[in-house]
């Protein structure tokens, strides 16, 4: 029987939307660099991937962008989302999260969607605590007070939810450092706390405030915080310690308040680290001061392909986890995101669906999900160095270079195969088989009674990789194929539609027009990811392609209607930028497509 008590929220930053007046390309990753040696200067490496959603005559309005994330959501299993809305410098930002907020709002009504939303705010250092305080209540007031009669707002205890994601903007680093030296019984974090209720005091609804632990292993602070807050869930760097977390979950029971899960599958530091020193520095200082790739390297966080998925799903269950916190939904630039993208792939959304399911009772589906990394070459000059974080990784530093991670859930026992080689029959359930990582080929499959069940194939391939240095992982499944075509079905219609309302084609030529949309943007998106080393030669191949995919069009239509498709897709080029332009860093110059209005 399904438990429709048990929620599931995705964090969800605000600034990755995909219009182009309201924020920026979500599947182009960029921000990735690394030494050239010939000049002695970093030099950035976007990931090259083809922006469906976003490459459009017809860029999506914000309603219909808020509603795509929606709906790929709810495709999850995800029950709702936790709105990131950043207090930063930037202060003028703060009305477009506004618009975007109440975006979500509308469609979820209009649309009748099942779907909740909390706000989850995050102080970044460097803001002013006064103006900050200031600036964060007096949007809240108008976020809440503007729908307070609308049932989308997740609520804990008849009061509705309001998380503080990370909050060390908040306090100054002499009180953080008083802190962390004192004992437990000395510690006094009141005037923190104190912060949190002035924020509050704006709004005119009690709110039940869900707490981020600074060391959720630490009794005191969690006692301090249940004393003044609702409850209290950990930072998601804290999921190795299993302890910690089953002495945290003990106390928030004994309180008889509900416990708070946070599930990730990847995540990287924000920082570098210089060698000589062992001190960190943030990613913009490395670059601006052009230290060299030798002095510095790059800590990541080891979670072993699907392990830390399955053991946040695991901890949720044996705690009797009220909600989970996936972390995140569209926060790229740390790779732990789990909205579909051409970089991370299908297979994790199929892979959550299945743990969601099971979580809240509901029946699953058979499924093959398959997880592995490209081998990161950082053996010579010329490339950054990934380390494991101490205290934040599974111990054995080389898993994810050494085995190939494939996660079944079978109704019945089958037999894997792994490029055509049986590696074992599996059990019915879910099961985890490791395979030795060796370069080539996506493709594994089930057979049971002789015929295939499930089957993997992709474009994607298992390779070294000489310029990403970015040890992000890739997933891969059975349903990727379907999930896919559902994407582009819809992009490719949305296309066809722009123009079809001026050209009101018979229904014959109308299905023909899709359809060669559709084979575009499956060319474009396969020929980059089989060409992510050699873009130029990606951009070759698809340069070649767009003539003949102007001659079908001009077969298609009509001279007359030709010449205006021809027009407008030409004026349309011409706002278009180079896919190295884009820089997720740098949200004010970073929009696509089309300039607003």
């Amino acid at each position: 029987m399904a438990n429709d008590n048990k929620y599931v929220f995705a964090v969800n930053s605000l600034r990755f939307i995909n219009t182009p007046q309201k924020g920026i390309l979500s599947h182009i990753n960029a921000g990735n660099y690394f030494y050239d040696e010939s000049k002695k200067n970093w030099v950035k490496n976007n990931e090259l991937f083809y922006p469906t959603d976003t490459d459009l005559v017809s860029p999506l309005t914000l309603e219909d962008a808020v509603d795509l994330e929606l709906q790929m959501a709810m495709k999850n299993g995800i029950n709702g989302f936790a709105l990131l809305y950043t207090i930063s410098r930037n202060r003028k930002i703060l009305d477009t999260y506004d618009e975007i907020v109440n975006a979500y709002v509308e469609v979820i009504k209009k649309k009748g969607y099942d779907f909740k939303l909390m706000m989850a705010i995050k102080f970044e250092r460097g803001v002013k605590v006064n103006e900050g305080i200031y600036d964060c209540g007096t949007h809240l007031s108008k976020i809440y007070g503007s729908t307070k009669n609308s049932n989308v707002w997740y609520k804990m205890k008849g009061k509705k939810a309001l998380m503080f994601y990370k909050s060390k903007g908040l306090m100054s680093a002499d009180e953080l450092k008083s802190w962390e030296k004192s004992k437990d019984n000395e510690l006094d974090m009141s005037a923190y706390f104190d912060r949190f209720s002035e924020i509050t005091s704006y709004l005119s609804t009690d709110v039940s405030i869900i707490y981020n632990a600074l060391w959720p292993g630490r009794k005191k602070e969690i006692e301090l915080a249940l004393d003044r807050f609702e409850t209290v869930f950990f930072e998601k760097s804290r999921m190795l310690r299993q302890g910690k977390i089953d002495i945290l979950a003990r106390i928030i029971k004994s309180k008889n308040r509900p416990f708070v899960q946070t599930v990730f599958h990847s995540g990287i530091s924000s920082y570098y680290v210089m060698k000589d020193k062992n001190k960190k520095k943030p990613q913009r200082f490395v670059m601006q001061s052009k230290i060299a790739i030798d002095d510095c390297y790059k800590e990541y966080d080891n979670l072993h392909y699907t392990r830390s998925i399955r053991d946040g799903f695991k901890s949720a269950e044996k705690n009797n986890a009220e909600l989970i916190i996936l972390d995140s939904w569209n926060i790229f630039i740390e790779q732990s995101h789990f909205r579909p993208s051409y970089n991370n792939g299908w297979g994790l959304s199929v892979l959550l669906k299945s743990y969601i399911n099971e979580y809240q009772g509901k029946p699953n589906e058979e499924s093959l999900v398959m997880s592995f990394l490209p081998y990161q070459n950082t053996d010579g000059k010329g490339f950054l160095a990934y380390k494991p974080r101490k205290n934040h990784s599974y111990k054995d530093d080389t898993y994810e270079r050494k085995n190939i991670e494939i996660v079944t859930n079978l109704d019945k026992a089958g037999d894997l195969y792994f490029r055509n080689k049986l590696v074992k029959t599996i059990p019915a359930g879910r099961f985890v088989t490791t395979v030795p990582w060796s370069e080539g080929e996506v493709k594994a499959f089930v057979k049971r009674d002789g015929l295939k069940v499930l089957e993997i194939y992709s474009t994607k391939k298992i390779s070294y990789s000489l310029y990403r240095n970015n040890p992000s992982k890739a997933y891969v499944s059975s349903k990727d194929p379907e999930l896919y075509d559902e994407m582009v079905t819809m992009l490719a219609k949305k296309e066809v539609d722009f123009f079809n309302n001026r050209f009101l084609l018979p229904r014959e030529l109308y299905n023909q027009w899709i359809s060669i949309e559709k084979e575009k943007m499956t060319y474009y998106t396969s020929t980059l990811l089989s060409s992510i080393e050699k873009s130029d030669d990606a951009i070759g191949k698809m340069d070649k392609y767009h003539k003949k995919y102007k001659a079908k069009i001009k077969a298609l239509l009509s001279e007359f209607n030709y010449s205006i498709w021809d027009e407008i897709i030409n004026e349309k080029m011409e706002y278009l930028k180079p896919l190295a332009d884009y820089d997720i860093h740098e949200f004010e110059n970073s929009y696509n497509v089309l300039p607003a209005n």
